[in-house]
């Protein structure tokens, strides 16, 4: 049967389909890179928040036009009693959707078709344990289920072999990896940096309440670990983190970023916040604003409040539309201008870029599909390293260079 897979959402997803595409190759089925010509068309989804369940219900509605669609991911964990098959499936499809089941609950199932970028993704754990207020993530995902260290050591290394250059660290929150199992994050990095090889490791989705002294120490010692830390801090008004059910509060936050300051100077730090919940006074906000523009992060995504049945802060009163429409404004102006001055000041600097695609490279402060981009002559094969001066940087944040 002809197949083609569709991922939404976050990179976990990625790993997920890559997974589901291996399992179904090995099993005789063909996987196509367009709709056109399938049989059966694979929706991985986000549910994470109620627009990207929207926008997966707006993908159905296009795909069905070309082919059956089944639904697979986060939207049927979280509304399990929703169809999942959209127009005449195959016979096969129930297997399928079986499959893709296991894939979802077993980090460990299935066999990896990686696409043809030089970055892979490595997820070291399902599920989350913490119990953030806004989040519906343990719902959809349920509670942590680490992957056994030797698994990831060997899968790391097949990547390596494979031609990555780039092993980037991924979970729901990384910094629990092993809590349920008796091993150490320390320990996994360690032995990831002993893979022989020219590649970058990359950590994405820490909590500020998971960076011990222990961790950033660990960090500081890593060869192959690049200069940039993902840690999603939401906030930093410590009365708004308590409301968030974030570990430690304020408190955490400082105390991270005083440890990663210490042991990674010179790291570029990525954030997400978040703007508009419940019970965020102006005050708060401008706690955050501040934050923003005093430039304690590089790296700045910002997200509005989105009220999610089943979460614990579906019970809380919302601030009004307006006030978190003013203040999602005011602060994505603010992490627009921070961007062009942290790039900026790139310019001139010669770094080591890696080539994603034709004409596309990225520095090693930016990650995947998240970050910014280096634009560079097309005639340079993905997958390389290089050295290029950074030459200017666009209205976007988007870098060009020269190639040294």
């Amino acid at each position: 049967m002809k197949v083609f897979i569709l991922t939404l959402g976050c990179p976990k997803n990625i790993v997920d389909s890559e997974r589901l595409a291996g399992q179904l190759l090995s099993e005789g089925h063909e996987i196509l890179p367009e709709p056109e010509g399938a049989d059966l068309i694979i929706l991985n989804t986000c549910a994470f928040i109620s627009e990207a369940e929207e926008e997966a219900k707006n993908y159905i509605k296009r795909l069905v036009k070309i082919a059956p669609v089944a639904a697979i991911g986060c939207l049927p964990a979280r509304r399990p009693r929703a169809r999942r098959v959209y127009g005449p499936a195959p016979r096969e499809t129930d297997a399928i959707l079986a499959l893709a089941g296991r894939i979802f609950r077993d980090p460990d199932e299935g066999t990896r078709l990686l696409d043809p970028y030089p970055y892979a993704y490595l997820k070291v754990a399902e599920g989350c344990s913490r119990r953030c207020s806004f989040c519906v993530i343990p719902l959809i995902r349920g509670r942590l289920r680490s992957r056994r260290k030797d698994d990831l050591l060997e899968e790391a290394r097949a990547l390596v072999e494979l031609g990555k250059k780039e092993i980037i660290l991924v979970a729901q929150e990384t910094t629990q990896f092993g809590r349920d199992t008796g091993e150490r994050l320390e320990d996994l990095l360690a032995a990831l940096d002993r893979i022989e090889g020219d590649f970058w490791l990359r950590l994405m989705y820490i909590h500020p309440g998971g960076m011990t002294r222990s961790l950033a120490s660990t960090l500081a010692s890593l060869d192959h670990l690049v200069p940039y830390i993902h840690m999603p801090v939401q906030h930093l008004s410590d009365r708004v983190l308590r409301a968030m059910g974030r570990a430690g509060g304020e408190r955490a936050v400082r105390r991270s970023l005083s440890l990663i300051r210490k042991y990674l100077p010179d790291a570029f730090l990525r954030t997400e916040v978040m703007v508009g919940f419940p019970g965020e006074t102006d005050e708060d906000f401008r706690s955050l604003a501040d934050g923003i523009a005093s430039g304690l992060f590089q790296r700045v995504a910002v997200f509005p409040f989105y009220r999610e049945r089943g979460s614990r802060a579906w019970a809380m009163k919302p601030l009004s539309r307006e006030t978190i429409s003013e203040r999602y404004a005011e602060a994505q102006n603010l992490a627009r201008a921070l961007h062009i001055r942290v790039q900026k000041g790139l310019v001139g600097k010669e770094l080591r870029l890696l080539v994603d695609e034709p004409g596309l490279a990225r520095t090693v402060y930016d990650a995947p599909e998240v970050d910014f981009s280096v634009r560079i002559p097309k005639g340079l094969a993905p997958g390389n390293f290089l050295k290029a001066r950074i030459s200017s940087v666009d209205g976007e944040g988007d870098l060009e260079a020269v190639i040294s």
